[in-house]
C-alpha cells in the first residue's frame, strides 16, 4: 500500500495538470503582490482550467 501511494505521489509531481493547478492557486493567492486586478486573475485561472480540461479530454498515444 505504501509503495503504491508513493508511486501515485511521484506521478502527481510529474503531472503538467497538477502544476498548472498549483500555478492557478498561486496566482489567486498572490494576486495583490503581483499587482493583478480581479478580472485578469479570473482570466488566468479560466485559461488554466480550460487547459486542464482540454488536456484531460485529449486521448494520448499511451491510452490507446
Amino acid at each position: 500500500l505504501r509503495k503504491r501511494t508513493m508511486e501515485k505521489v511521484k506521478a502527481l509531481f510529474k503531472s503538467r495538470r497538477f502544476w498548472t493547478a498549483i500555478g492557478g492557486v498561486v496566482v489567486v493567492a498572490a494576486q495583490e503582490t503581483l499587482g493583478l486586478d480581479p478580472e485578469t486573475t479570473n482570466r488566468i485561472v479560466a485559461l488554466a482550467v480550460a487547459w486542464i480540461l482540454g488536456d484531460s479530454l485529449r486521448v494520448t498515444s499511451t491510452e490507446e
